[in-house]
């Protein structure tokens, strides 16, 4: 992966602070599990209702967990310890917001607009989100990254 020196400090550091990713099953299913290990090299946690039967429950790389999104948050926290736990964006960031487990948001922001597509924060229902910020924005190559803080 090619990054901007600024890019790269910012992700170096943010990776590197991360001790869980909490996941869904159709981005687990779509990257194909990652070849067996995500590419940031931390245990990914997996939320899905229908564990696949080709794989064990957990392991070093993957904890698959059926009891919904407050679970699978609580079991990232105790893999990642002192470390962030890292929510990806669509369904599961959604929930989390919903269900008031997210700290703060990470936008990267591409200039190019692609005509479709499932809006990150859509189907919030009638959970207000206000936001704090922006406490990070970095100027990247191609890319401005955003950070903004989930105020309670």
């Amino acid at each position: 992966m090619r990054l901007s020196a600024a890019s790269a400090k910012l992700l170096k550091e943010e990776w590197g602070n991360t001790g869980a990713l909490v996941v869904g099953r159709h981005l687990y299913d779509m990257t194909n599990a990652w070849g067996g290990r995500h590419p940031m090299d931390v245990t990914t946690v997996v939320l899905t209702h229908r564990p696949p039967q080709d794989r064990p429950v957990a392991d070093e790389n993957f904890v698959l967990v059926t009891e919904g999104i407050e679970a699978a948050v609580a079991k990232a926290q105790e893999i990642a310890g002192e470390k962030t736990v890292v929510v990806n964006g669509g369904q599961m960031a959604r929930q989390c917001l919903g269900a008031g487990l997210l700290d703060e948001i990470g936008i990267e922001l591409v200039p190019v607009v692609l005509g479709g597509g499932t809006p990150l924060f859509a189907d919030l229902g009638a959970t207000p989100a206000q936001f704090d910020g922006p406490t990070t924005l970095v100027e990247g190559t191609g890319v401005t990254h955003i950070r903004y803080r989930v105020k309670e």
